[in-house]
């Protein structure tokens, strides 16, 4: 069995508990402008293709942006 002790240097964050609305608000959004993406860059040319890029855009955005944030806190 492993034990591990805590560190005096980093202690432990206080976690609050979320709602399922508040977990799975960001997945959905993200899903939903994928989706309304694909489906616009499918079915027209033009500002269809603008709307496309932008929305399927936002998903590599945000996960950067998630992860740089996540970086910055850790070396906190």
């Amino acid at each position: 069995m492993i034990h591990f002790s805590p560190d005096p240097v980093r202690p432990r964050r206080l976690t609050r508990r979320r709602t399922n609305a508040q977990v799975f608000a960001w997945p959905l959004a993200l899903a939903l402008a994928s989706l309304l993406g694909l489906i616009s860059g499918l079915t027209g040319d033009g500002i269809r293709d603008l709307i496309c890029w932008v929305l399927l855009g936002l998903v590599p955005l945000v996960i950067i942006g998630a992860l740089a944030r996540r970086r910055y806190q850790s070396n906190r």
